[in-house]
């Protein structure tokens, strides 16, 4: 039998137009303050090795085991603009947090499963093309 290559769900990604909106509406069900909002930017890097700057808005709350993230892209190369135009606001995808990034990223490419957007901000992450929504790679941040 072979290896899984997502053995848990970390964080469930939300893409969304206007962030502060839906903090305001899920601190009703989750509570007040349990979101950090952090904007800023990030680095998409393309298979030819350029790089083009995203500046994004992104709210984080720690749910149980699963952080919920709310995902609003301001500018910049990101496939989460597509996304958004051909289906809406919602779920984008699914996370996981991982000690060796690269490997991680060759198993998944050696299985067949594209990279859709490659990119770096806090720490580096990949969106796999697993439809109809992506698996993310998370880089985990050294504690």
């Amino acid at each position: 039998m072979k290896k899984a290559l997502c053995k848990r769900i970390d964080q469930i990604g939300i893409v969304v137009y206007d962030v502060d909106k839906y903090v305001k509406y899920y601190e009703k069900i989750f509570g007040k303050g349990i979101f950090e909002v952090i904007e800023g930017e990030a680095i998409r890097i393309f298979e030819d090795g350029r790089e083009e700057k995203i500046q994004a808005k992104a709210a984080f709350a720690q749910l149980g085991n699963v952080q919920l993230e709310l995902l609003e892209i301001k500018g910049g190369p990101a496939v989460h603009l597509e996304w958004l135009e051909k289906r809406g606001e919602g779920i984008h995808h699914l996370g996981m947090f991982v000690a060796d990034f690269d490997k991680s990223l060759k198993e998944f490419t050696d299985s067949g499963i594209e990279i859709l957007h490659l990119g770096r901000g806090r720490m580096r992450y990949a969106y796999m093309d697993t439809k109809p929504f992506s698996i993310e790679i998370i880089e985990k941040s050294p504690s």
